[in-house]
Formats: C-alpha cells, structure tokens, sequence
C-alpha cells in the first residue's frame, strides 16, 4: 500500500467539476454526458441539508464523498439520507474511500437518520464488499436481473461495451452496408439543408414507433437540428446512412464529459429500409469509429420490449448491466 497522507474538507463550490470527474472516473459506465454536464454547471443547486467531503493527498483530491438528505421528485424525505464515496482508480485500495466513509457516517449520524441508501453497479465486487463492511444490504426492490422484474411491465436496461480487441472480433463478421447506401458523419449532413431535413423526418418517423414510456411528442425541425448541432459541439457523434440523398438510418452518441466514452442514445431505420441490417451495420461502424478516436466504452438503454434492437446490442457484444441500489439502518453498529 502506498503511503499517503490524506487530509479531509469541505467540499467547495470550486471543486463541482473535480469531484464530478472522479465520481465517474470510479463509475464510468454511469458517467455524465457533456451536454448534461453544461446543464448542471448553469443551474445546478445543492440539496439545503447535503455535504460534500474532498479527500486530498499533497494538495491533489484522491477522492470525495456525498452525502444529502434524500430527495422524492423536489421534495425531501424526513429522516433518509443518501450517500456515496468516489476513489480515484489510482488510490484505490489505499485507504481513501474508508476514511470518506467513515466522515460521510459522522455527518449523516448527527442528522438523526432513519435510514441511508446508496448505489453501486451491481458487477463492482470490490465495491459491493466495502458497502456491505458499513453494513450495506441489496434493497428489496432492486432491479438487477430479468428475473427482478415484472413480466407485464416493460422495463429499460442499461448495456455497455469496452472497446478493446474483443469489440472488434465482435464486428469482423458482421455484414457491411447494402453498395447502394451512403455514411456521412452526422456534421455532414448538417451542412446540407436537404439532407438534414431528411434525417429530422426519418427522426420524427422512427421515434414514433419505438417504444416508450409516453407517446412521441413531435420536434420542430429547428429545435432538432439545434439539438444535433449541440450535440456535435459537445463532442458527440452521429452516423448518417443516405440513398439517393434521402436519409434511411442514423445512429447517434452522447459524448461524456470527463471519461472517455459515449453514450450511444438512439439508432434508427426509416420504414421502407427495415429488414437490411442497416442498424447492424451503422452501429458496427460506430464501434469502430468510437474506437479509432481513443474512446473506451460505449454505453446504451433499451427496452425490453425492443426485441430488435436487442438482438443488435447482443450481436455486438453489449453487456446489460445494472445499479445495484442499498441500504442501511443508522442503529447498526459498523466495526
């Protein structure tokens, strides 16, 4: 174990960006996107009864702890507090993340709790053992596996894949675009009026039909190529597949802001293009662009009632992973 000298503190206004970089540093496959992140640096406010803690080692954060009352919807809830303690990857297994724990627990125990919750993906087994030492347990009602949920309710699962050598094996035979299909980057088609009013109409058309939680309701025109165009500012991507200059399938990825990965947030095949591997095909390259640009994984959510696009994410090798959501009762005594 390296030695450290690790001093604690407030958490400052300051410090919103590092600490929000070494959460997801320690989480990547739930790391914030960089047009999410512009949002909360404009408006973010902190919950009235929260704390930040940093952890520093020689002046540098190694890692930082959260720690607020909880909130339903905007409203607090008496008496439930939630917490969570980031490690950067570097300093892990010296010692941080127990001293965090144990200055998130102080804070929390003068607040009078009646109960504490926190999550962790349900896969990290290092983290899930150092949550069950603070007396952690899986809360009833998390949703972790198929067998979780409810076989009326249609539920969205979160999926990843790590770009390394495996990824490409994946993609090696999988079936290339129809000779007759054009791929444009998404800002090439945004440079072209008429294409890009294509691809909002195939948008609009493609969004109705995939499932939802509540019916589509239709963008102008304006608002979407805004949309894309922030997107692309904030370094996300796009692929475009276009015949006789009208848009058949597009894929797009949310860029995140302090980890090097995308989130790959909808794909879609216009009416008259399904049942041509468009979708397979475009994704395909979008693993091997995300790739060739140093990106490490790419994250996505589906349904599970979009058996399509199931079938596409598990024949590209995505992975389904999960929070796994926990709890514990303040009057445990932790050794």
């Amino acid at each position: 174990m390296k030695t450290r000298q690790i001093t604690l503190r407030p958490g400052a206004d300051a410090d919103r960006e590092s600490v929000t970089r070494i959460f997801d540093m320690a989480n990547p496959s739930w790391a914030t996107s960089a047009a999410h992140w512009r949002q909360l640096a404009a408006a973010r406010t902190e919950p009235a009864n929260g704390i930040v803690i940093v952890a520093e080692d020689h002046g540098r954060m190694v890692g930082a702890a959260r720690a607020n009352e909880a909130l339903e919807g905007l409203l607090p809830q008496p008496g439930t507090f939630s917490a969570r303690v980031a490690v950067d990857p570097g300093a892990a297994g010296d010692g941080v993340g127990s001293v965090l724990w144990r200055a998130a627990s102080d804070w929390i125990s003068e607040q009078s709790p009646t109960q504490i919750n926190s999550w962790c993906d349900r896969d990290d087994e290092r983290t899930i053992a150092i949550a069950a030492h603070w007396a952690f347990e899986r809360r009833n009602e998390s949703l972790e596996t198929p067998e979780d949920l409810d076989p009326d309710q249609p539920w969205a699962w979160n999926y990843e894949l790590r770009l390394d050598s495996r990824s490409h094996a994946n993609t090696e035979d999988v079936p290339a675009l129809p000779p007759n299909v054009t791929v444009s980057p998404l800002g090439e088609v945004m440079d072209d009026a008429d294409l890009a009013a294509s691809l909002h109409e195939g948008y609009e058309e493609c969004r109705a039909d995939v499932p939802a939680w509540e019916p589509y309701k239709p963008r102008r025109r304006s608002d979407f190529l805004k949309n894309q165009h922030d997107r692309l500012q904030h370094g996300g991507l796009g692929l475009v597949a276009h015949r006789n200059r009208d848009v058949v399938a597009a894929t797009f990825a949310e860029r995140a802001a302090f980890v090097p990965m995308i989130h790959n947030d909808f794909t879609m095949v216009r009416r008259n293009a399904r049942g041509q591997r468009l979708a397979l095909g475009l994704k395909r390259q979008l693993i091997r662009d995300a790739a060739s640009c140093g990106l490490e994984r790419i994250t996505t959510e589906v349904r599970t009632d979009n058996g399509p696009m199931l079938a596409i994410n598990a024949r590209l090798g995505f992975r389904r992973i999960a929070m796994r959501q926990l709890t514990r009762t303040p009057a445990i005594a932790i050794g």
